[in-house]
Order: structure tokens, then C-alpha cells, then sequence
């Protein structure tokens, strides 16, 4: 039993990438008192959207406004032309926005509408013969021109079913459903020729869900890829250059974390990285776009301060992506995996350097004096992450305690 203990750690720990790294946040201009959570965000021609959503007084809204990053300003639009509502979702395909779904005022929606930038004007399209949903996956797969939406919940409860979209031809059609457990709130994108979504709320009592499928659209097929670094609900999720992103949101039990987290998924090797959160706690159904290479986050709630994110984070995808200095600092720890203590080395010193020892969701389990042996006797068997900060950077390796 004992063997066959270590050698599933073993399997989950190589699902993963060590990462360190000296990424940084930078604070910009949110939506201030106009925040909301779950709004519906995009980017078009080197401008950030944000519409719908639900404010402060609980209402679902018809917002709409514009960001410019040259003044780091807001503009407000003409309302959004469809029934106000929250938990809704959006994409963009072809220089052209599109927002459906969501809770409106006294019922769930199945509607679609697609945005245009250069005439700033709305059409609505065809609504998917679908029962209507709060917070579904929606991807848009720009190889074959279609939106996948699936799962997300509604009065009935927790859904599974797949919807295929063809932007052509105004058309809807159901496939086959989604293999895992029915659930709202998941994470989802597109690269590629393929759809990725998982994580997310079901019915189970931890409630989170780490479980990750990539979906085919050449035979309509689903398989099931890594597990993600840890259970997640209701954040924000992107893809760029070829990877994906899953950033803050809920962990088990919808518990708010601090740190927040911040994921890469590499679907080449099928393998998930650690990255560096945001600051402060994690935001519970936040938005957020890229523009030229930057990732600007904003809105959502601060569960564990009760506010909401009234201003907006940003950081250069770009240098995270590309940045060769990270090795420069690496750390060295062994043995991994370890029973009693791990040993740490590092290739230049620190400088009032702090440990901290995190699970896979964010939750910090134990706070230690900085020193190059640490026991960690007391540390249940489990995937965990270290964390070394010092004056100059922070960096992360994972280890395994068998």
C-alpha cells in the first residue's frame, strides 16, 4: 500500500511544472464605484470591455464600458440592448463580441448576441434551443468558427449537456454531453483546434472540482487531460500564446483563499505551472482581457475583506511567458519526494528571507523561520507548494510529502 502511495504522488507531481519566477503585479484603474461581479469582458482593436454583471445592490445590470490603456480611463456605452442579467458569459471571434446566457431579472437565458466595435451596435442572433443557464462554459473555437457552451446551472440544478454554435450559419446543435459531473462555474478556453474546460461547482460536498477535459470538434469527442493543481470555482480564465489560464476564484467548499492563485496550462505536454497570484486574497467571479500582451484584472468580491474589487490589476504575459532570468535564482530542494524534512539550496543569497508552505489551493499551512533544513513530520501526505520571499523576489517549487 505503502508503494502504491508514493508512486500515485509520484504521478501527480510530474503532472506539474516546477516554476520560479519574479513576475509582478502592477495596480491600474478598475470600475471604481461602478463595480460588479461577473461581467462580461473582452478585447477588441487595443480596448477592454466590460458589460453586464451584478452591482453592489445585488441587481443584474445592462452596463457597458469601455477601457483605454493609453490614459488608463473608463468610458461608459450606450446600455446593452438585452435583458439585464448576471453570471452570463461572452468571447470574441473575427473582430466581433459575443454575450448570452445568464440570470436576468425573473428567469435564466439561453439568449446570444453578438457585438460589433466599429459600428458600436448590438444584433441579437439566434437563442440556443437549450434550457437557459447561469455561468456555463463558453468557448469559441476560431479553427471552425463555432461557440461550445455547455453545463452551468439553472432551477433544475447542475447541468452537463454541449451545445455547438456555427457563427455561419446562425445555427444550433446538441452533442454529446460532458463527461464529468455535472456542475456551474467551471474554467474553460479554446486553443487550438480544441475546447478546454473543467474545475467548477457539482454536487459533491468539497463542492470544487480539479478535474480537466479537452473536447474535439473534429469527432465530437471528449478526453480526459491532467488534473489541475488544485479545486477551483468561479474565477477567470484565459488563453494566450498557446496557453491557458486559470486565475482566483473560490477553492473547496467556496472558501476564499490568500494567497489567491494563478495556473498555466501547457496543453503540448499536458502539464499545469504554478504561477505568481495577484495580490492580496482571491476574488470570487472577477473579469478580465488582454491587451497587447497585458493581462488586466478586475471586479468580482473580496470574500475574505466582504468588498468588492473596485481597482485593477495588471501583468506583462509576455515577460511571464518569455522571461529567461527565472532560472537565474532557482531553488534546489530534496529530497522530493520527502517524509520527514526537505532540504533547500539556492544559487545566490537572500536577503531576509521568509518560508511559507501552501496547498494546491491556496491555503497556507505552515509559516517558517527561514532556514535550509525543514521538517515537515507534522504535514499530511499531499502535493504542496514552498514559497521563498526575500527583498527582491518570491519564488515557489513544489514538492511532495509521501
Amino acid at each position: 500500500m505503502k508503494n502504491n502511495t508514493t508512486n500515485f504522488f509520484t504521478l501527480i507531481f510530474l503532472s506539474f511544472t516546477t516554476f520560479v519566477f519574479a513576475q509582478t503585479w502592477q495596480s491600474k484603474t478598475g470600475l471604481g464605484n461602478n463595480t460588479r461581479h461577473h461581467p462580461v469582458t473582452w478585447a477588441l482593436n487595443g480596448y477592454g470591455y466590460a458589460a453586464t454583471g451584478t452591482n453592489v445592490n445585488n441587481n443584474p445590470t445592462k452596463d457597458f464600458n469601455k477601457y483605454d490603456p493609453t490614459t488608463d480611463s473608463w468610458e461608459t456605452l450606450s446600455d446593452f440592448p438585452g435583458p439585464a442579467r448576471s453570471f452570463s458569459i461572452g468571447g470574441v471571434y473575427n473582430g466581433e463580441a459575443y454575450l448570452g446566457f445568464g440570470a436576468g431579472t425573473s428567469n435564466d437565458l439561453n439568449d446570444l448576441w453578438k457585438y460589433n466595435p466599429t459600428t458600436e451596435t448590438w444584433e441579437e442572433l439566434s437563442s440556443c434551443p437549450c434550457t437557459g443557464r447561469k455561468h456555463p462554459t463558453f468557448t469559441i473555437n476560431d479553427q471552425y468558427g463555432k461557440i461550445y457552451v455547455g453545463k452551468g446551472n439553472n432551477a433544475s440544478g447542475n447541468l452537463d449537456d454541449w451545445w455547438e454554435y456555427d457563427i455561419a450559419t446562425d445555427t444550433w446543435t446538441q452533442l454529446i454531453d460532458f463527461p464529468g459531473t455535472a456542475r456551474h462555474h467551471p474554467y474553460h478556453f479554446s486553443i487550438g483546434n480544441y475546447s478546454y474546460t473543467g474545475l467548477g461547482h457539482d454536487g459533491s460536498p468539497q463542492m470544487a472540482r480539479d478535474d480537466w477535459y479537452r473536447f474535439d470538434p473534429s469527432d465530437n469527442s471528449w478526453d480526459q487531460m491532467a488534473t489541475a493543481p488544485g479545486a477551483r470555482i468561479a474565477g477567470t480564465q484565459f488563453s494566450h500564446n498557446g496557453k491557458g489560464f486559470v486565475l482566483s476564484g473560490d477553492a473547496e467548499n467556496h472558501d476564499a483563499t490568500n494567497p489567491s492563485i494563478f495556473w498555466m496550462y501547457d496543453p503540448a505536454t499536458d502539464s499545469w505551472t504554478v504561477l505568481n497570484p495577484h495580490p492580496g486574497n482571491s476574488i470570487w467571479a472577477p473579469g478580465s482581457f488582454i491587451i497587447n500582451d497585458t493581462l488586466y484584472f478586475f471586479g468580482g468580491v473580496d470574500f475574505i475583506g466582504q468588498t468588492f474589487q473596485t481597482g485593477m490589476w495588471t501583468t506583462d504575459l509576455n515577460n511571464l511567458l518569455n522571461n529567461n532570468s527565472f532560472e537565474k535564482n532557482a531553488i534546489t530542494l530534496y529530497p522530493n519526494p520527502a517524509k520527514n524534512s526537505i532540504t533547500l539550496s539556492t544559487k545566490e543569497q537572500l536577503k531576509n528571507p521568509t518560508i511559507n508552505i501552501y496547498s494546491l489551493d491556496g491555503r497556507l499551512i505552515k509559516e517558517i523561520n527561514y532556514t535550509e533544513n525543514i521538517d515537515i513530520s507534522s504535514i499530511n501526505s499531499g502535493v504542496y507548494i514552498l514559497e521563498i520571499t526575500d527583498d527582491k523576489q518570491t519564488s515557489t517549487i513544489k514538492f511532495v510529502k509521501e
